[in-house]
């Protein structure tokens, strides 16, 4: 991963990847059946705040012991308004069973983090969200052993986890990448897509709402019919105000907002024709911006930005430095204060 240091998988607020050994990256003793707390699980976690990927000091966490031999990728993290941060990413060829998992832990503003543990019914593609309410997290993903998308709910910091509820049961497919935003009121939004049978066919984009922070949900809204569409986020708003982009088979980068929890689509807007979205983060004041990347100019990427909740933006700002030769994947863009923002990505630098 590229973003001014090494290795580091993961971001500020939420970022997916396929490399191990970082904040998201947890590992330890194996989990199987019910527990789902730390009490079943048996790694350590490494904190340092000086070494050769960290120069400057600034406090690291390390969750995956060294030497563990198991395959740890897409991992995500969500930071809480208390500074809390969550971690968690997809066990793969877990050596008991060889399925796959997901993996969480909850690291302290101190920096102290808890033993990571294996979270039943959830498979990879991590997501989390936090909420405004004090300990209440939740976790997406792929169902396991059922085929869907499913979001666990926590209420005591990510210590206990209740049963996954399936999300995308009734829309006539399983889903994939999906992403989670929780309201201030504890509702849940997921984005997922269903990619078609071929290269010729549509995609499905899907978004659903789950009330009770995911409890029960709604039948999906369709947004479009797009191409690669996997990837792009949902943030959710002070207003309740629902917010994605998303790359359309004709029309390029997207971006659409719903005014009325998930039952339609308020607002659609066409950013460009000639970019591809990576994904749409909002900043503690609520403005939007969208990471793009050109589909004309190898690996160059740009930013566009909202002030007025999506209903107008800004032009493309390149991002200087961000361009490079070699491959580049899983690039994500994260907003803390206002207009304060980190793009992390893997691949050259």
């Amino acid at each position: 991963m590229a973003a001014g240091g090494c290795g580091a998988s993961g971001s500020a607020a939420d970022a997916g990847g396929d490399a191990s050994g970082s904040i998201a990256d947890a590992g330890g003793s194996d989990v199987g059946g019910d527990a789902a707390g730390p009490a079943a699980e048996a790694g350590a976690a490494d904190t340092s705040t000086n070494d050769a990927c960290n120069p400057g000091g600034v406090q690291t966490t390390q969750l995956s012991p060294a030497g563990d031999a198991r395959v740890q990728a897409e991992s995500t993290s969500a930071r809480a308004t208390d500074g809390t941060l969550y971690a968690s990413l997809c066990d793969l060829h877990h050596p008991i069973d060889w399925l796959t998992y997901t993996r969480f832990a909850r690291i302290a503003p101190s920096g102290a983090a808890s033993p990571s543990f294996v979270v039943p019914g959830l498979s990879c593609d991590p997501t989390l969200a936090t909420s405004a309410l004090p300990g209440h997290v939740c976790l997406g993903g792929f169902c396991t052993p059922v085929f869907g998308i499913c979001v666990a709910h926590s209420s005591d910091d990510g210590m206990t986890w209740g049963t996954p509820s399936n999300v995308s049961g009734g829309n006539g497919g399983g889903g994939d990448r999906p992403w989670i935003a929780a309201a201030p009121d504890g509702t849940v939004y997921a984005s997922y897509t269903n990619f078609g049978p071929n290269s010729g066919s549509p995609d499905t984009l899907y978004l659903s709402r789950g009330d009770g922070f995911g409890t029960t949900w709604t039948p999906p809204l369709t947004p479009d019919q797009s191409e690669n569409s996997g990837g792009d986020g949902v943030v959710v708003d002070a207003q309740g105000r629902v917010h994605l982009a998303y790359n359309h088979k004709i029309d390029g980068a997207v971006y659409v907002r719903s005014d009325d929890r998930a039952q339609s689509i308020t607002k659609r807007i066409v950013l460009s024709p000639s970019v591809y979205v990576e994904n749409i983060a909002m900043d503690e004041a609520g403005d939007l911006y969208v990471l793009e990347m050109s589909t004309t100019t190898q690996n160059a990427f740009a930013v566009q930005s909202s002030i007025d909740g999506g209903d107008t933006w800004s032009p493309a700002v390149p991002i200087a430095g961000a361009s490079v030769d070699a491959d580049v994947e899983n690039r994500w863009l994260s907003a803390g204060g206002q207009q304060q923002l980190v793009m992390v990505w893997y691949g050259g630098v």
